[in-house]
């Protein structure tokens, strides 16, 4: 299937992937259930690529009105290997991690 591009165009030196929903995608302060929805971008939009999680299931994202924020993966196409991007989110707790230790020294 021919992807629809609903965006209008727009030029963002350095894009290096775009949008690729029909619903469009929810642009979010952080990854998963833990981000608030803080924009969206329609299919066809260009973004920066900036990082991702350490878990590959989010990509930290840039677009040309400098709206920054987390996208899911599934919503983003681009030709970049994803494994050489810096992991920009580390969550305070990993499933299977341990608790950070107290503040205050007590």
């Amino acid at each position: 299937p021919t992807p629809i591009n609903d965006a209008p165009a727009v030029d963002l030196p350095g894009a290096n992937g775009m949008i690729q929903s029909t619903s469009g995608a929810p642009v979010l302060t952080g990854p998963g259930r833990e981000g608030q929805v803080i924009g969206n971008l329609e299919n066809g939009t260009p973004i920066k690529i900036l990082g991702r999680t350490g878990l590959n299931d989010y990509l930290d994202v840039e677009d040309a009105s400098g709206l920054r924020g987390f996208v899911l993966i599934s919503q983003i196409d681009t030709s970049i290997d994803i494994n050489s991007l810096p992991v920009t989110y580390h969550p305070a707790n990993p499933p299977g991690g341990t608790m950070p230790p107290p503040r205050g020294g007590r």
